[in-house]
Parts: structure tokens; C-alpha cells; sequence
């Protein structure tokens, strides 16, 4: 069984928590399925005037755009049950950080090296009532549902969500590849360092820290610890014929433009419980 591996023995299924009148576990697991991350950049002022109320600031690069990502799940076997999950994440200070050299692949280096800033999940919906509720009641996010598909044929991965009243949230097509390019990998090493590439090579299990949004669900800002694995990844640089749209409001206005697309199939993920942030 996929639940039982080292991933989950290290961060096990060690509490109860009662959510729409269910007795469900803690920490949050997906045993097995599809994660893509697209990374790149959004519009610089829509992301501040998303953030204001947060207390935080965006991460800017040196051509004057936020950094910003877009994850798209199919999670197959979970400890939730199978769902599919649409995320916009800001990468977020709690005060001005020089701007970072603009680079494709800026926001993979900084989410590894950086430990001054956060991934703030902002927009996120999720295709059951009781993982929307979970991560509403449980991990303090601002989860709503949406419904869709992800889904790959003809070298393509194919995507489209939309929410409760059917109003689209999120469509794209973006094409697929089964490995990581011999020269992106040679780009990636010079520019994230042999140490740091290094590491993620010994310890392939990536941890992000996710900083939730006040609102209804959570008067505080809390970090979850989150670690990711993966039976086969591939990282590719964005291309002219990919295609990503976000559609819900107010993420629209962000005019996101992918810069990298990260395939991690085989998902293992483990989130953990939230705690309050010290900023």
C-alpha cells in the first residue's frame, strides 16, 4: 500500500478532528496521484492589493512582477478520499524584500533557499464538501468548491475547474514531457548551486511552508508545514504555445504569465497542522 512509507511513518496520521460532524485525521495525507506546479509571475499592484489586508507585501523580481503559482491536483487515494484541488499561491513578506533577480526559474530557488518568505495559498477550491470543509475549519484557508478535471493525452495535460455556480475558475493546456531537459538541468545546477541541487537530489522530499489569509476561517496568520515527494517528476521551461487562463475573480486581474511547469506524478504530500505565524 502506498500509505505505508517512510513519508507518512515520518509524519504519521496522529490525531482526530471533528469537521461538518465528522471524525477525520490529522495531518492531512495524499497517498498517490498528480500535482502540477506552473510557476511564474502576476501583475505587481493586484498582487500588494491582494495581500494589504494580510499585512504582507509580494516578492518582486527586477522587472517589477510578483512572483506567483499555479497548482492544479488530481489526488487519487488520500486520507480525505480522491479529490481535485486548484491553488494561486503569492510568494509574501511581512516587509519589503529587495527585488530578486528576474530568472525563469526565481521562484523554484527562492521557495529552497529562501527561509524570510512565505507561499500564501490565496484562491483555492477543491472538487468534495468535506476537504473544503476540512481546510476551512481545520487548516484555516479560504477553500470553496469547484469541480473539473485534469487529465493528459497527445503529450498534453489538459485542465479545466469551475466554481459552485458553474462560473470558470481555471482552464489550461500545457504540454507534458517525460524528463527533466539534459540542459535545463545543467541551467538549473549553475544557477541554484551545486550544494542546493545536491541536497534536493539526497533528500528528494520538498518542504514549503504555507501561510494562510485572514477572513472568516482564521483571525490569525498560521504556517503549515508541507512536504512533497514524488515517484517521477519532470521541470520544463514555459513555452509560446502553452496555455493557462485563470478566470475567477479577483485572481483574473493578476495577468499571470508561466515562467516553468513542474510535473510530479506518483504524488506523496503530507500538510501539516497550522501555527501561528511570528512575522
Amino acid at each position: 500500500m502506498r500509505s505505508e512509507h517512510r513519508h507518512f511513518e515520518r509524519f504519521p496520521l496522529d490525531a482526530h478532528v471533528q469537521v461538518g460532524g465528522e471524525k477525520l485525521t490529522s495531518p492531512y495525507h495524499v497517498y498517490d496521484g498528480t500535482l502540477l506546479l506552473v510557476g511564474g509571475t502576476a501583475d505587481v499592484a493586484q498582487a500588494a492589493a491582494l495581500l494589504a489586508p494580510n499585512g504582507l507585501v509580494p516578492v518582486c523580481d527586477s522587472a517589477g512582477r510578483a512572483l506567483a503559482a499555479v497548482w492544479v491536483g488530481d489526488f487519487t487515494e488520500a486520507s480525505l478520499g480522491p479529490h481535485h484541488e486548484v491553488q494561486i499561491s503569492l510568494l509574501a513578506s511581512a516587509r519589503p524584500v529587495p527585488a530578486l533577480q528576474a530568472h525563469p526559474l526565481v521562484l523554484l530557488k527562492t521557495l529552497l533557499t529562501r527561509t524570510d518568505v512565505r507561499m500564501v495559498c490565496h484562491g483555492l477550491w477543491n472538487s468534495t464538501a468535506r476537504v473544503v470543509r476540512y481546510n476551512a475549519e481545520h487548516l484555516g484557508l479560504d477553500a470553496h468548491f469547484g469541480s473539473g478535471l485534469l487529465t493528459r493525452s497527445r503529450g498534453h495535460w489538459h485542465f479545466a475547474f469551475a466554481d459552485v455556480g458553474e462560473q470558470p475558475v481555471l482552464e489550461g493546456d500545457l504540454a507534458c514531457v517525460a524528463r527533466t531537459p539534459a540542459a535545463l538541468g545543467w541551467q538549473m545546477a549553475r544557477y541554484l548551486g551545486w550544494r542546493t541541487l545536491w541536497q534536493s537530489l539526497r533528500d528528494p522530499v520538498v518542504h514549503v511552508p504555507v501561510l494562510n489569509t485572514l477572513g472568516p476561517n482564521a483571525t490569525v496568520l498560521e504556517v503549515a508545514h508541507t512536504y512533497t515527494r514524488a515517484d517521477r517528476h519532470a521541470l520544463r521551461l514555459a513555452n509560446p504555445e502553452d496555455r493557462l487562463r485563470i478566470q475567477a475573480a479577483p485572481y483574473a486581474a493578476l495577468d499571470f504569465a508561466p515562467a516553468f511547469v513542474q510535473q510530479m506524478e506518483g504524488l506523496r504530500f503530507v500538510y501539516l497542522r497550522p501555527q501561528v505565524e511570528v512575522l
